[in-house]
């Protein structure tokens, strides 16, 4: 079921006629076959909505958008009139968020989409805000309603991002694994890493050794779970690929120098913990200092993964 599910995926990704919707719950089913708590929690999110408490992708803020007003002036009336953040009186202005997240499911947007027609959508605060404004305003003059008029155009863009982000994970997942194979945890949590979690940096991915879990990327929470010394090689792999994203060359070479020092030093016939674990310190500290969260964020996992194996005894 496995194989056919990641040749499914690999197949229809690209396919438009495809529901992003569905290669979502692909997702889904797969991060649960892996393990890749990552993956599942990403494709859940997108499908079920994100909740007030997460953080959002960077694709799904939509920044500051025009706010929309109904108002009253005498025999007046006025309907869906866009002003900026700015022309909003500044005591109404802080009950006005300054950037628009859509926390709302995949299936919902792409409803909106299909229905091509204008999208009203308002904050729990928007009411008390035209409720403010209008106190301010002269005789039978009031602002009726505030909200924000999205275009079906601007959702399906942000839809759009989301697909194309899953693109460059598949596409990244499986130019090294066969379609026939299951991906180790450690090579989804790797390309999730490269291609999904610096969008935002929220998601939990993680690479666990047998004496202790080891937890990458902002907020993560670690997990118990037995990884090879084979997975930490591969993951080493990924972080040279990723280096690209490194524009200062001096860094970058200090990077790579540091990814093959420790690479060496875990692929010994005679292995020695100690000199493992300095390596491992040093990758884990410039992969820091690079600033480039995907990045940073694989580098800090191998160099930990690596590190806990030699603490437990794997390096002899």
């Amino acid at each position: 079921m496995v194989d056919t599910l990641l040749q499914s995926l690999r197949g229809h990704v690209l396919d438009e006629s495809q529901s992003l919707a569905g290669l979502l719950r692909k997702c889904l089913v797969l991060g649960a076959e892996t393990g890749s708590d990552a993956l599942r929690d990403w494709a859940r999110r997108e499908l079920n909505g994100y909740g007030d408490e997460d953080v959002l992708p960077d694709y799904r803020n939509v920044g500051r958008v025009p706010i929309s007003i109904d108002s009253v002036s005498g025999r007046w009336h006025s309907t869906q009139q866009a002003l900026s953040y700015l022309q909003i009186p500044q005591g109404v202005r802080k009950f006005i968020p300054e950037e628009l997240l859509l926390r709302q499911p995949v299936d919902e947007l792409e409803a909106w989409v299909v229905k091509d027609e204008t999208i009203t959508m308002s904050s729990g605060m928007m009411p008390a805000a035209a409720q403010m404004w209008s106190q301010q305003l002269g005789p039978f003059q009031e602002v009726l309603r505030m909200y924000w008029a999205l275009s079906p155009a601007l959702v399906a863009g942000i839809l759009g991002r989301v697909r194309n982000t899953l693109v460059d994970f598949v596409a990244e997942l499986t130019s090294d694994v066969p379609l026939t194979e299951l991906p180790t945890r450690a090579t989804v949590d790797a390309a999730f890493a490269a291609k999904v979690m610096h969008m935002g940096d929220t998601y939990n991915t993680h690479i666990a050794g047998p004496s202790g879990p080891v937890a990458v990327g902002k907020r993560a929470k670690a997990e118990q779970e037995g990884v090879s010394l084979n997975d930490v090689i591969l993951v080493l792999g990924k972080v040279q690929a990723y280096a690209d994203a490194v524009e200062d060359e001096s860094a970058r070479r200090e990077l790579l120098d540091a990814v093959d020092d420790l690479k060496e030093a875990a692929s010994r016939d005679q292995l020695d913990a100690d000199e493992v674990k300095a390596k491992g310190e040093r990758l884990k500290a410039l992969g820091a200092k690079v600033g480039v969260g995907a990045l940073a964020a694989a580098t800090s996992g191998a160099a930990e993964a690596a590190m806990n194996l030699a603490v437990s005894g794997v390096f002899g």
